[in-house]
């Protein structure tokens, strides 16, 4: 069998906040996306805070690296990273641009 994961990829989504790139997150639309949020408060941190929490769905962070280790920590001979699969992953443009994902096989 065969295990597929899609994590968000934080890499991208810090890097684009240290370089101010606004651009990166043009598919989030924060206001609707955070919890709370003030029209005329928003900010580039609380994209990142989106990408991490998520509004409670998410509790901790991993990368590519961590999962891979971990599928192989548990019995996953072939652990990699893979890219976006038409007609295997969910298709989603913002699910695409945020994410990574990992293949593993027993």
């Amino acid at each position: 069998g065969v295990f597929r994961i899609c994590l968000p990829d934080f890499r991208k989504a810090f890097t684009a906040y240290l370089n101010a790139d606004t651009d990166y997150f043009n598919l989030i639309n924060v206001l609707g996306a955070v919890d709370r949020l003030e029209p005329g408060t928003e900010t580039m941190i609380d994209l990142i805070n989106y990408c991490v929490y998520q509004n409670g769905e998410h509790k901790c962070l991993y990368d590519e690296t961590k999962v891979v280790a971990i599928l192989k920590f548990v019995g996953f001979r072939h652990a990699t990273v893979s890219s976006f699969q038409q007609g295997v992953d969910t298709a989603s443009e913002p699910r695409r641009k945020y994410s990574f994902y990992v293949e593993a096989r027993k």
